[in-house]
């Protein structure tokens, strides 16, 4: 039986190196020891670029802080029983479930995190940070690289907003932006957690105090600007984004260009109320 284990835990560790060397680990061991942790600390760049990657313009909730999933209860719990003595260390878990705190805006309560624990003399060696179903296997599986899925969920819901107010010439773009986003969103690693999202949302309406001209100019500027942030983080994360983006943004700058001067200000004011 210990043979067999050691064995496994050969094979877990040849699994994890063939990860590093095609890039799917991203070695954060500098925030472990931050927050003052003896671990090596890995994550999956799928999980770090959709969840705990600070993209730019990025708010509180946007993302996740790692120190905070590895400050966890589960996780200190676990520090105190390889800390006590008198703990049988045969039977120290190979893995955990954590709940980040301070989760994005859009996350359910039953969101997690998986972390693959493996240890060296008893002591907890190195902590893997994957999505909740992932398997070692998992990591080299139809691997594309992911939007942050916070930006994701704002581009839905921008689209979806102004899908039911453009303007009838305006429906083919936004529609095909809006197929795109779907298709981004399957690449995510929190699709499940993003679908869940969108089927508790209600049907969208127009905001009290807003006219639907009013509103249809506040979702087209905030649909360029998040348009922008998505297309500079694909280039930044060598994310796949060939869509009819540009024509959108095309159409959205000729949209915005034409707007009165009075009514930008006004509608600027207007939408400081929704924040």
């Amino acid at each position: 039986m210990r043979r067999y284990k050691r064995r496994e835990i050969i094979n877990t560790h040849k699994r994890l190196q063939t990860a590093r060397l095609a890039g799917r680990l991203i070695d954060c061991s500098d925030v472990a020891r931050e927050a003052g942790f003896r671990f090596r600390c890995e994550v999956s760049v799928d999980l770090w670029n959709s969840l705990f990657w600070k993209y730019p313009s990025a708010r509180d909730h946007d993302c996740v802080d790692l120190v905070n999933v590895l400050n966890s209860t589960a996780m200190r719990d676990l520090l105190e029983t390889i800390d006590n003595p008198f703990e049988d260390k045969r039977k120290l878990p190979h893995h955990l479930f954590v709940r980040p705190p301070n989760s994005p805006w859009w996350v359910g309560p039953r969101f997690f995190v998986k972390l693959f624990l493996l240890y060296r003399r008893g002591e907890l060696d190195l902590v893997v940070v994957v999505p909740e179903t992932a398997t070692l296997t998992t990591l080299f599986s139809n691997y594309q690289p992911p939007l942050p899925a916070t930006l994701l969920v704002k581009l839905l819901l921008a689209c979806r907003g102004l899908h039911l107010i453009a303007r009838q010439s305006e429906h083919v773009s936004i529609s095909s932006l809006q197929d795109t986003v779907f298709e981004m969103l399957r690449m995510s690693p929190l699709l499940d957690e993003i679908k869940e999202y969108h089927e508790t949302l209600d049907q969208p309406v127009v905001p009290a105090g807003f006219t639907v001209e009013e509103y249809r100019e506040v979702l087209c500027r905030e649909l360029f600007e998040l348009l922008g942030i998505a297309t500079a983080v694909a280039e930044i994360t060598k994310t796949d984004f060939r869509m009819s983006a540009w024509s959108v943004l095309r159409l959205l700058a000729t949209l915005v260009s034409m707007m009165p001067l009075q009514a930008a200000t006004t509608i600027a004011q207007k939408t400081a109320l929704l924040h």
